[in-house]
This record gives C-alpha cells, structure tokens and sequence, in this order.
C-alpha cells in the first residue's frame, strides 16, 4: 500500500469501528446518566432488586415492547394493545437497570409486593393513562413526561416528592404510605379523587395542597401529622368529601 494513503486508510477502519459500536447495543442501559431527558419516547427506566425467586416483573398494555433486562437479555414482543404481564429471571440478586422501549403503551403495572423497584423514569409516554406501582420501595418516580396520566397509584412506597404539574389530565392520585412533606396539584384541574393519608404532611403542608386543589370529590389525607390542625373547610368549601 502506498504510505500516501495510509492516513485515508486508517481514518476508514476508525469511522467503521466507531459507527458499528455505536449501532451495536441500541438499548445499552449505561447511557442512562438517572434523568429522563435522556430517554426517547416510549422508554422506561427502572431499577431495582430481583425478588426471593431472582424475578423481575409487569404488567403492560402495549402494542409492541422491547425489554433490555440488563443481564444481556433482551426481550421483544407484539401484543397489540392487550395486558401483559412480562417476567424474567436472574442468575444473581444484584441491583439491575432495565430499559423498556414502548410501542403505543396505554398502561402499566409494577403493583407487587414482591417487587423491589427503586426508581422509575419515563420518557415521553403520549399514550400512557393508567401507572401502577404500590407496595415497592420507590424513592424516584418522574412524570413529568406522562401528559396523558389519569390514574397514578404509588402507594406505599419511599417516595419523598412527587411533581405532577405536568400531568394535567390526572382524575385519581393514590400516594398513601409515602414520606411526602408537600404535594402540588393546582395544575390537575380535571382531579376526582386524592388519597394521599399516612405521609408527613404538617398542617401548613395540608392548607397549601387543599388551596391548590381544584373542585371535585372524594379526599383521604388521614394518619398525617397536620391532620387535627389543618384547616380542613379550605376543601370542602370547594365541595371536597373528606372520607
């Protein structure tokens, strides 16, 4: 070969290694840096624990789904829309990163005891209206890209916050069991019903959400440490059932 061309050549075999790398894991879990603006639409992040059995587990109503289990297993399947439940297992117990990729997701459910799910990020989900995930250990839970969310469970769980201002068609919020010291729903005009008892909200804490909530139905907000000094005709001056 011509040492004049050797520069050329070698600049080849670099641009050829960089873009086979670059296309050969598309759903490589290490690109994920724990905020979902680097997600692309349709995807969710999740970490956590396998259960007692080594399992991993879901629900989803998807059209079609890829699954990046985080042990080099990954997963694809069309199911046009029905509720499934996926479910893997692991050789180990170690903490995993899985990233699901999302086809048309109306709904999914992480709602089992058995579970030991720490976080969950959502990229943009424009079709997701039903989000399950109670009796995990949560201490993360974004979306803020969920737009389309009318029912939100995550009861019973770690979380220490909870931003919903995004979530402007949300009708049912159930976040009992938490550590919330504050909660934000002045931009859920279309809210139904809110459980949110068994938190730390002091009283202070529980005028602000009563003052940002808007005219509806049905409230839970026992069990918090405001909960005999709030002032409690704030919501049902708005129409507001306390249950």
């Amino acid at each position: 070969m011509n040492n004049n061309n050797l520069p050329a050549f070698l600049g080849l075999i670099f641009l050829s290694l960089v873009t086979f790398c670059a296309n050969a894991n598309p759903l490589n879990n290490n690109d994920f840096s724990g905020g979902n603006k680097d997600l692309k639409t349709g995807q969710i992040v999740m970490k956590g624990y396998p259960d007692k059995n080594n399992q991993m587990s879901f629900e989803a109503a998807v059209d079609k789904i890829t699954i990046d289990w985080g042990d080099g297993t990954v997963e694809k399947k069309t199911s046009n829309g029905k509720l499934t439940e996926f479910m893997h297992e692991y050789a180990t117990k170690n903490i995993q990163t899985i990233s699901i990729h999302t086809e048309r997701l109306t709904s999914i459910n992480f709602n089992s005891s058995l579970n030991d799910y720490h976080e969950l990020h959502f990229g943009n989900c424009p079709e997701l209206k039903y989000m399950v995930s109670s009796s995990n250990q949560l201490t993360s839970l974004d979306v803020s890209k969920c737009t389309a969310l009318e029912l939100l469970y995550c009861s019973f769980n770690q979380l220490t916050s909870l931003d919903v201002s995004k979530c402007t068609a949300l009708k049912f919020l159930n976040c009992p069991g938490n550590q919330l010291t504050s909660l934000d729903l002045s931009k859920c005009a279309a809210l139904l019903e809110l459980n949110c008892r068994s938190n730390q909200l002091t009283s202070s804490a529980l005028n602000s959400l009563f003052k940002s909530l808007p005219t509806a139905e049905h409230i839970w907000f026992q069990e918090n440490p405001g909960e005999s000094d709030c002032d409690k005709s704030i919501a049902t001056n708005k129409g507001w059932k306390i249950n």
